[in-house]
């Protein structure tokens, strides 16, 4: 020690009490202690982390100066004991919940069993295992056969779910497979005479060993009679329909005033009547069938006394049921059967009037009023028709009877046929009343007094002389039958340019007004046609209004387009249009516009617009600024020069035509990997 200074034990104890005392004080911490300064002039030491050395303690883990986390649980809590289990759940190990999440209903950590539709613990994979809609009670599941766990239905000897099987007494209620001696799939059936009878043997026996059953008579009869009952039944059925529609109707037209409360008119129906005739009509023939010995003659004494000799009660009733009452045949009125010739319910709902109350316009207890057709007649169905007060001649002098076509009055659908033939009294061969349209020389249909018609008798077929179907043509001068050319002087006088003009006009090429003078203006039309052929342009039009310009309509109704836009609708084709790019070639699903026929009958004749360049003009004759036209060394244009020729827009055809690639070239790869599939032998 130095000289003068304190022993370093006292210092210590010194320190120690120091620290002590600092952090008996509320609120004191390590830190209070942890730079405790003795550097005095007496005591030149300064002691650092002293107190951080002599105050650490144990955590709750029992780790000196520990933050208490080695021995915490997955809860948070330091020595709680709680550990993730199997199911990734934090819990308790020794808690009967621990990996319970994850346990099957077999016990097993993430096993596949559950419990089935009957509460059995089973793998779904097993066969055993019992699903709802499935029916396993037969092989010892509880699914019923209507697919319902626990209902405890199972298949009857027929197969009939819940079904009461042969059992019953009652032989409607049996299961479809029961015959009379109530067995399942049995032999026996009953007889003519109403007895149960094995047809394995009993038929065998009459016939002496030739038949084996009935005759066919006996089925043929019980399906006859089985068809009148269900005809009954069927009329009954819809005669109760029928009243309450009929009573609902009468309610509600009180109710709005468009009824009087005591009209006791209504519509029939058309069906009732006829189900009870049809059923009369199936009874009787049962009963012929039945008495029918070539058909029906089992050589049973039965049969012979009650159907030969009749001195036998029948055991049958008049509705072919086995000790019936008649009542499923039952007449709508009195005490006899339909069969036996009881009255039957008419199309009133009403009990045999036999349609007596239905007057001729269909109204149940009408006046016939309701219908009178314009002829004066009930239920004629007549009408007035188009021709009514007409002012053609032959509607003015017809000498028919009021009713017929061609009077004013007639049936619609018979004016109708006589009107389309151009006939009805007023009817024009366009089969409109009253237009005036006969057919010319031509057999063409025309309004011949149609202030907007510019064209002559026999237009379509005649030569320029006007005769139907002559030969004579209209020269290039548009002298009939002259033979004036395009090298002529009279066609270089109607020219702009005279002898230096081009010849001949090409609408497709020539700008119109810049080639004729008026002279050629007053002789020919837009298109170079001679105007005694009323075509006035008509047959080089385009679909832009622009005479040359060859254009027309997409299949999706563009003018001059090429199809890009149309859809699969539209054209016909198996996909809309696409534009470029799709496509290992970009080209896949892309369309183009391709001429099918034009003035001269299309590709199979050499027809000019079908041959023209589809690639450089594809839709029109104009380039691709749309405005410069064609040279004139590469003009289709011919001048038509026929009565019967058409708009160009008519006669001009196209259609719609798409790329759909191929499959891609095999890649080199593929190429390499075919190699070894190749075999020389």
């Amino acid at each position: 020690p130095v000289p003068g200074t304190p022993p370093r034990s006292l210092l210590r104890l010194v320190r120690a009490t120091v620290a002590a005392v600092l952090l008996s004080r509320p609120g004191a911490t390590r830190a209070d202690v942890s730079m405790v300064s003795f550097d005095t002039a007496d005591l030149p030491l300064r002691f650092v982390g002293a107190a951080e050395h002599y105050l650490k303690v144990k955590d709750e883990c029992g780790v000196c100066g520990g933050d208490s986390k080695t021995c915490m649980g997955c809860d948070g809590v330091p020595n709680s004991l709680y550990r993730y289990d199997a199911c990734g759940v934090c819990g308790d190990p020794s808690s009967d919940a621990f990996n319970a999440d994850c346990l099957d209903c077999a016990g097993v950590l993430h096993g596949a069993s559950v419990l089935d539709d009957c509460g059995v613990c089973r793998d779904p994979a097993d066969a055993a295992f019992s699903r709802a809609g499935v029916p396993d009670s037969h092989l010892g599941g509880c699914v019923g056969c209507d697919g319902i766990p626990n209902s405890g239905n199972e298949l009857d000897a027929c197969g009939v779910c819940a079904g009461l099987g042969c059992a019953p007494d009652d032989p409607t209620k049996r299961s479809w497979c029961c015959d009379c001696a109530e067995t399942a799939f049995g032999t026996h059936v009953v007889d003519f005479c109403c007895q149960c009878v094995d047809r394995a043997t009993h038929w065998h026996a009459l016939s002496g060993g030739a038949a084996e059953g009935p005759p066919a008579g006996h089925a043929l009869a019980e399906d006859l009679w089985r068809q009148g009952r269900d005809l009954l039944a069927e009329q009954k059925k819809a005669a109760d329909a029928f009243r309450v529609a009929r009573d609902d109707a009468k309610n509600k037209g009180v109710a709005d005033g468009t009824i009087e409360p005591g009209d006791r008119t209504y519509a029939r129906s058309f069906a009732l009547h006829d189900l009870g005739e049809l059923a009369r009509a199936a009874f009787t023939s049962g009963w012929e069938v039945m008495r029918d010995i070539a058909q029906s003659d089992d050589k049973s004494i039965c049969y012979a006394e009650t159907y030969v000799f009749e001195n036998r009660t029948n055991p049958r009733d008049a509705c072919g049921v086995c000790f019936g009452d008649n009542a499923t045949c039952a007449a709508c009125a009195g005490g006899v059967s339909v069969p036996d010739g009881g009255p039957i319910l008419d199309d009133c709902a009403s009990c045999g009037s036999d349609q007596g109350n239905i007057d001729q316009c269909d109204v149940c207890f009408g006046d016939n009023q309701t219908c009178v057709g314009c002829d004066g007649v009930p239920g004629s169905g007549k009408e007035f028709d188009g021709c009514l007060g007409s002012t053609d001649p032959r509607y003015l002098n017809f000498r028919g009877k009021t009713g017929e076509p061609g009077s004013g009055c007639s049936d619609p659908a018979e004016f109708r046929a006589a009107c389309d033939a151009g006939e009805g009294g007023c009817c024009g061969c366009d089969g409109v009343p009253n237009s005036g349209a006969t057919r010319d020389g031509c057999g063409e249909c025309q309004v011949w007094d149609d202030p907007f018609l510019e064209k002559e008798v026999n237009y379509t077929c005649s030569g320029c002389d006007g005769v139907p179907f002559s030969a004579a043509r209209f020269d290039w001068c548009c002298e009939c039958d002259g033979a004036a050319e395009p090298s002529s002087t009279c066609y270089a006088d109607a020219t702009v340019f005279g002898s230096f003009a081009q010849t001949p006009f090409d609408p497709y090429t020539d700008d119109y007004d810049q080639y004729f003078n008026d002279i050629g203006k007053a002789r020919y039309d837009e298109c170079g046609e001679c105007r005694g052929l009323k075509k006035n342009g008509a047959t080089c039009l385009g679909c832009d209004g622009v005479y040359g310009s060859g254009l027309m309509y997409d299949a999706c109704g563009v003018c001059g387009g090429d199809c890009s836009t149309c859809n699969a609708t539209e054209t016909g084709l198996p996909y809309d249009c696409e534009p470029p790019g799709r496509g290992w070639t970009g080209m896949d699903r892309t369309c183009s516009f391709h001429r099918l026929a034009g003035h001269f009958g299309g590709a199979h004749t050499d027809d000019p617009w079908v041959l023209w360049d589809a690639y450089a003009f594809p839709n029109g004759t104009s380039r691709v600024d749309g405005v410069s036209k064609t040279p004139r060394n590469q003009t289709w244009y011919s001048r038509l020069n026929r009565a019967d020729a058409v708009p160009f827009l008519e006669a001009a055809k196209g259609e719609c035509r798409m790329y759909l690639e191929p499959p891609p070239p095999p890649t080199a790869r593929e190429r390499r990997g075919g190699v070894g599939c190749f075999f020389w032998g």
